[in-house]
Parts: C-alpha cells; sequence; structure tokens
C-alpha cells in the first residue's frame, strides 16, 4: 500500500465502517498485543500465545483464540514481556496454550519467565 499514510487508512476505514476507528500504539509489537488484549479482554481463563517474531504462528493462532473466546498475546520465543505479565495477572489467565514448535517458543514462555 505505499502512498498511504497510517492516517489515511484510518480515513479509509471511517469512510467505511460505521463506528469509531481506534488505534492502539506502544514501543514495540508486544506493548501493542498487550494494549489490544486488555482494551478486549477484562477476565480470561485461558490464554494463547504465539511469536512476536514471525507472522505465520499468529496468524493462525488468532482463529483459535477468537474461536475460544480467549487473548492471543505475543511472546519472545524464550521469554515474557514484563508487560505482559501484568496483564496476564489482571485477567486471572489459568490456562496458557503455546501456538507452534519448540523452534517458535521455548518453555520458557509456558512457565512466563519475564525477560530481562
Amino acid at each position: 500500500m505505499e502512498g498511504i499514510s497510517p492516517t489515511g487508512i484510518e480515513e479509509q476505514l471511517t469512510g467505511l465502517y460505521p463506528g469509531e476507528v481506534v488505534r492502539f500504539g506502544g514501543a514495540n509489537r508486544y506493548e501493542v498485543s498487550d494494549a489490544i488484549n486488555s482494551a478486549y479482554f477484562t477476565n480470561a481463563t485461558s490464554i494463547y500465545f504465539a511469536t512476536g517474531e514471525k507472522f505465520p504462528d499468529a496468524l493462525s493462532g488468532g482463529v483459535l483464540a477468537g474461536a475460544s473466546g480467549s487473548p492471543l498475546m505475543l511472546s519472545h520465543s524464550d521469554c515474557v514481556e514484563p508487560s505482559t505479565t501484568g496483564v496476564l495477572s489482571a485477567q486471572g489467565a489459568s490456562t496458557v496454550t503455546l501456538i507452534g514448535g519448540v523452534q517458535s517458543l521455548r518453555a520458557s514462555v509456558q512457565t512466563l519467565t519475564p525477560c530481562g
């Protein structure tokens, strides 16, 4: 979509769909994921994780998470952003499901090992 600015996309969406266009931002894709999930999920017993480093797992995992009414969080391959653990705590999730193989997400994500 060369030549279309982010505000141009927002204007197109406003013209095509009724209601408000909501923009989410953050310092990185993990913070954006946290912001979206915080806005649309106030509590969740199950949470899905996909790597934020490649998109195919998140693309297919989003369908699974959506079908179960659960959020899909993005993660590094070996740790979870501190902001993400805060979102998880607020939502009260008791089940964590990883989307993708061990090359995408390691066991340390399953145990919610924080980054840094």
